[in-house]
């Protein structure tokens, strides 16, 4: 497996610091799959540079970072509802422009059928971005002081 350190270096210089950005931010979609336009990218990276190959799932670890911070995501838990959970949409502008990948809002099943929740609240396991979580605390305590 090649050093994910370099991959990523050489992926970002390939697409550029927008694209490689969002290629980060997207991730893999629901099947665990890169979307068309990533694997086209991919593709293009993987002919010029075929030292990089490597399988779906250390491409996931390759990208496993932060795409606004560019930390490593670490492993951790965030609470889960069962039912339907909307944010202020001048709460999730907010969280998608600074701290994108906390991972410490509550998830909702949206009251789906089906769902391994029997409960009301139980975790589920999340990556989150450490930067994302302090720029989180100082967004909340900054909130709390003008209340």
């Amino acid at each position: 497996m090649p050093e994910m350190i370099a991959l990523r270096t050489a992926l970002k210089s390939f697409l550029g610091d927008e694209l490689y950005s969002t290629f980060i931010e997207k991730g893999f979609d629901r099947r665990g799959e890169l979307r068309y336009w990533q694997q086209k990218e991919w593709d293009r990276f993987i002919a010029a540079h075929p030292e990089f190959t490597v399988g779906p799932e250390d491409l996931a670890v390759a990208m496993r970072i932060c795409h606004l911070h560019g930390d490593e995501l670490l492993p951790g838990t965030a609470d889960v509802f069962h039912g339907c959970l909307d944010y202020a949409q001048d709460y999730m502008t907010i969280r998608n422009e600074w701290f994108p990948n906390a991972q410490m809002d509550v998830y909702s099943t949206e009251g789906a059928p089906g769902t391994p929740f029997d409960g009301k609240y139980h975790q589920v396991d999340v990556w989150f971005c450490p930067t994302c979580r302090a720029a989180r605390a100082k967004w909340e305590e900054i909130r709390a002081q003008a209340q």
